[in-house]
């Protein structure tokens, strides 16, 4: 870790705002959108052959290839369930973390997802 050390007495409002966003960039922890098999498997009691399933459907229903990922907010808007109990499950965090985190602006809940049907 390294330190920065810059004389801010001069009052140049173009370095406070630096060390600002310094400060935030520094309490950033960086958290995962994606889901895989084996964490629906565990979230929801399912053998990883229906969690991979349910991936294909998920795929299938948001025209996706093999190699694309499916984020929480895909899956949660596919199966009916509520995002952030799946998020915080994933990212290993609690409710109250979450709200926190969503009002300090580290956290963008997704808006609205729509299921792109298949054109034949």
């Amino acid at each position: 870790m390294f330190m920065i050390r810059i004389n801010t007495t001069s009052g140049s409002r173009f370095l406070n705002t630096v060390l600002l966003v310094l400060k935030y960039i520094v309490k950033m922890k960086f958290h995962r959108i994606d889901i895989k098999s084996n964490e629906i498997a565990e979230i929801f009691g399912v053998t990883e052959g229906t969690a991979r399933e349910w991936i294909r459907d998920v795929r299938a229903a948001f025209n996706k290839n093999k190699k694309q990922k499916i984020t929480i907010a895909e899956f949660c808007s596919y199966k009916g369930v509520p995002y952030k109990s799946i998020f915080c499950q994933i990212n290993k965090m609690k409710f109250t973390d979450y709200d926190t985190q969503l009002l300090d602006g580290f956290i963008e809940e997704p808006k609205g997802i729509l299921i792109m049907q298949k054109s034949d």
